[in-house]
């Protein structure tokens, strides 16, 4: 099948509004930061949307810088880490999982562990 020029634009335009419209209803949006996640237009339309509604969530799950806009936030890293850790740090990242706390003790006070109630 082949496709015009007019026929991939006016494709790109449906993509595009349908993406706009799954993106108003979202609470939250995930970028899957990878090399491919970057490269695509989709992604990058997605992932500047949801981060100008402070909606994004990146999860690092490939060895890749993230662009400079995405720069200033925080993303969890899947990459290289086993599968039970990398579950734990998902369901942390959407809010399905409270993250784990250490306490190291008060600055310059004795060690947390050497402290009793």
């Amino acid at each position: 099948m082949h496709l015009g020029g007019l026929a991939l634009l006016e494709y790109a335009a449906v993509v595009g509004e349908w993406i706009n419209e799954q993106m108003t209803l979202a609470r939250r949006t995930i970028a899957i930061c990878s090399p491919a996640y970057f490269a695509s237009p989709w992604g990058t339309q997605e992932g500047t949307s949801a981060l100008a509604d402070n909606t994004l969530t990146p999860l690092r799950v490939a060895d890749c810088t993230p662009p400079k806009v995405l720069g200033t936030i925080a993303y969890r890293d899947l990459h290289g880490i086993d599968e039970a850790t990398a579950r734990r740090r998902l369901f942390e990242a959407v809010g399905l999982a409270v993250p784990a706390r250490i306490a190291g003790g008060f600055p310059g006070g004795p060690a947390a562990a050497a402290v009793s109630g």
